[in-house]
């Protein structure tokens, strides 16, 4: 039986097609996900006072909500240093110090803070916002 990591190759490569953007990418979803950013489709946006970034996908709306709210769920185990997003715990672990002993240590969580989620829907001029 195969499992879902022997279906996922390094060699897969989905190359995005607009002009001038030549960003790879292993799996369809995330391909369409980055397409909508060069149609400027974006269903989410960010409801922090002067703040007027937006998303087309939850997970991103919800890792930049955490800088707003100061919350940094991921751990380096090494340093102790704190992350907002695994992926960027992730990098640090590769080009720091940090780098030689990271793929001995199991991925620690911290407790999160609730971070309230809107999206913004424009229908006939008037914009409706919705808890997510």
């Amino acid at each position: 039986m195969s499992t879902h990591r022997d279906t996922i190759t390094e060699d897969i490569k989905i190359i995005c097609k607009f002009p001038g953007c030549e960003k790879e990418f292993r799996q369809q979803w995330i391909m369409k996900d980055h397409m909508a950013t060069h149609d400027n489709i974006y269903k989410l946006y960010c409801n922090f006072p002067g703040c007027d970034k937006k998303y087309n996908t939850r997970s991103n709306l919800e890792v930049h909500m955490r800088k707003h709210a100061g919350v940094k769920p991921f751990e380096c185990e090494l340093c102790q240093k704190k992350f907002i997003s695994k992926w960027n715990m992730s990098k640090h672990q590769k080009i720091s110090k940090c780098s030689k002993k990271a793929s001995e240590i199991p991925l620690k969580k911290a407790d999160k803070k609730e971070v309230k989620l809107v999206k913004r829907i424009k229908t006939n001029n008037v914009i409706v916002e919705e808890e997510i």
